[in-house]
């Protein structure tokens, strides 16, 4: 997967998700699942899915006990073997997701209009990223990584990753601390601040973006999306 289009789809979920009400808002690695779950058109077992998400099967059973309760997906027992626990998407959790690769679809293109870009391809794109979590700090480090002079204001990075003015504040806040990242008054304007990568950022950001060119898009068409 390009760096271009991970940030792309980051930012329109960032943008979409917040026209929902909190309490019904997913984490990014919630709607992968629905996705995972949309692009199978089967169930799958919670074991399974926390091996596509490399995920601690605890955060796992957090995860989709969350989807059950906003009643995305469902669980049963298997049949033949009762410890195993299969999920499944509800009529409501197949309207979602549409819904959400539709809206993302829109965002995205409407940054970018001369992108072509359908429901299907958000989907499958979404699938591939939810097998690493990439947390808010994360995604500052690859966007620091991505702007051209590798240093940004916390607008530019609010601008570039569609998160909330204090999301980025805290988490620029928590790289400096960790040593990850430096502040900068800039020459012309002493009350503007840059946000520049250490050393260690960058090999840090560099990491991450390995893992995002490491993404492969599932390359099956999924029925129903457009």
């Amino acid at each position: 997967m390009e760096l271009r289009d991970y940030i792309a789809l980051r930012r329109g979920y960032n943008l979409v998700r917040r026209g929902y009400p909190s309490e019904e808002r997913l984490t990014f690695e919630e709607f992968a699942v629905l996705c995972k779950l949309y692009a199978g058109h089967a169930r799958m077992k919670t074991s399974d899915i926390a091996d596509y998400q490399h995920s601690l099967r605890p955060t796992m059973t957090h995860r989709t006990n969350h989807l059950v309760e906003l009643g995305y997906i469902e669980r049963a027992f298997g049949q033949v073997d009762r410890r195993n626990v299969y999920c499944s998407l509800t009529e409501k959790g197949t309207d979602l997701t549409a819904e959400l690769c539709e809206a993302i679809r829109r965002q995205v293109i409407a940054e970018s209009p001369s992108r072509r870009l359908t429901a299907d391809r958000v989907c499958r794109m979404a699938e591939a990223m939810g097998t690493q979590a990439f947390h808010a700090g994360d995604l500052m480090l690859v966007g620091l990584r991505y702007c051209s002079d590798e240093n940004a204001t916390i607008s530019d990075l609010v601008k570039l990753l569609g998160l909330l003015q204090p999301t980025v504040s805290m988490s620029i806040a928590t790289l400096e601390k960790r040593g990850y990242v430096v502040r900068e008054q800039a020459e012309h304007d002493t009350r503007v601040v840059h946000i520049a990568l250490t050393d260690e950022g960058k090999e840090k950001a560099d990491r991450l973006i390995g893992l995002i060119r490491k993404m492969n898009i599932p390359r099956n068409r999924i029925a129903d999306m457009h």
